[in-house]
């Protein structure tokens, strides 16, 4: 009854905004010119209408997800951020996927209690070359020994599905693939074969990070052939894909999201980085007052084209900190190094600073006074991620995941939030997830 209310009011709320904006045209045009109005409205007014709808149903959204929480929300920026509780869902949450990427960086941070709460762990990973070929180096040494043999025994004796992550984001290196898809997927799928097959693992995630809309339809032709290539000598092979948060709404994305997950089991959509590096800024905002990248307007523009159930939100264990001229959220960066610094869960829990709440992006932060300058630390915490696993839930995603494992230390609540007061999917569970066919919307960005 309560959703049904908010929904009642939302409708009235958009039908008393754009009849106000009608109504004002014709008077502005009437008080201006003089002339009765024509009746037809300019493009400006059009954007402006959509814009209206749009922030309308994002906020819609947010108040949902966040009626999920036993969480009383500050309305002030720089009130205390509201303290985690173990019944802090009060809505029923599905068990869902939850998968964390385990960096080889962070093997030594990855605990039990981690590989638990997942349902699929992706081994980041070894480098693609030129035509598809896997580079030799360290990381592709890594495979033999023996901390990532224990994560992927340990993941499996856990019942998780355990994948290898492919990566480049080299434009000269994706330029290459792109211009050769056919070479380059076979190439790949005969070199990873054995790979998967040695070293136990269940599928493939694909992190191949494009710039260059114009590499789109090459990428696509790349990702067909790949897959052809693999599930022809491992039909079973799991495939993830790794993808912008604003990949399914810009047509001049590198990835074009409608063609491409169709070849997939699952996309991931990267949802961090979204951050402004010149000035103190949130890394993961669930919202964004200015319709800017958030998980709100991902999720909204993923599900017009996508299933949900094929649908993965990604979130940080990490944030950002920025050296700043004042206190205050959106200050600009200063110093030798204006660039913020990336900082790990751990590392935040372990400078003892007050957290605090940012109501507008619905993200925690800290701030510091250092000499004549602040830091300001922008990053998630439980609540947060609480927040954006209800939303998931909410859209009927498939789940959750995590960049990255190892970086949330010993700290469990982390792992709850992405958990949402259920047990994560594992084994079989992982790979026929069925939700909600597609999302029925009017979105449009």
């Amino acid at each position: 009854m309560a959703d049904k209310k908010r929904l009642l009011i939302a409708f009235a709320a958009i039908f008393i905004i754009i009849f106000g904006t009608v109504i004002g045209i014709v008077v502005g045009h009437i008080l201006h010119s003089g002339q009765p109005y024509s009746g037809v409205a300019s493009q400006e007014t059009i954007k402006l209408q959509q814009a209206h709808l749009e922030i309308l149903k994002e906020n819609s959204t947010v108040e949902i997800a966040k009626s999920y929480l036993n969480v009383k929300f500050p309305d002030t920026t720089g009130d205390p951020s509201p303290a985690f509780s173990n019944d802090i869902f009060t809505k029923k949450i599905q068990s869902h996927l939850v998968v964390g990427y385990a960096p080889s960086f962070e093997l030594g941070s990855i605990t039990p209690q981690d590989i638990a709460a997942m349902s699929m762990v992706c081994y980041d990973g070894i480098d693609v070359g030129t035509l598809g070929q896997i580079i030799n180096d360290q990381s592709l040494s890594l495979l033999s020994q023996s901390p990532v043999k224990n994560l992927i025994s340990t993941a499996h004796n856990d019942n998780d599905k355990v994948l290898l992550t492919i990566f480049t984001a080299s434009n000269q290196i994706i330029k290459s693939i792109t211009a050769h898809p056919v070479k380059s997927a076979s190439n790949l799928a005969n070199e990873l074969i054995p790979l998967l097959k040695n070293n136990d693992f269940d599928g493939v995630s694909i992190d191949i990070e494009g710039q260059y809309g114009k590499e789109r339809s090459g990428f696509v032709n790349f990702m067909r052939h790949f897959r052809s290539d693999l599930l022809l000598q491992d039909k079973s092979a799991l495939l993830l894909l790794d993808s912008y948060v604003d990949s399914a709404a810009d047509p001049n994305n590198f990835y074009n999201i409608k063609d491409l997950y169709p070849l997939v089991n699952y996309v991931f959509i990267m949802g961090y980085d979204m951050n402004n590096s010149s000035t103190s800024s949130p890394n993961a905002p669930l919202v964004n007052e200015n319709l800017g990248n958030s998980d709100v307007q991902s999720l909204l523009s993923y599900t017009e084209v996508v299933p949900a159930s094929k649908l993965v939100l990604g979130v940080p264990f990490y944030g950002y900190e920025f050296t700043t001229r004042n206190q205050y959220p959106n200050s600009p960066t200063t110093g030798s190094n204006s660039y913020p610094t990336a900082i790990t869960w751990s590392s935040i829990l372990a400078t003892k600073t007050r957290e605090l709440w940012d109501p507008m992006s619905l993200t925690a932060w800290e701030k510091t006074k250092v000499g004549k300058h602040w830091d300001q630390t922008w990053f998630d915490n439980p609540i947060s991620i609480s927040l954006k696993t209800a939303l998931a839930s909410e859209l009927h995603l498939a789940g959750v995941g995590v960049w990255a494992l190892g970086m949330n230390g010993s700290d469990t609540q982390m792992l709850q939030a992405l958990e949402g007061g259920t047990q994560p999917l594992k084994g079989a569970a992982v790979i026929g997830i069925k939700r909600e066919v597609r999302r029925k919307s009017t979105h449009k960005k």
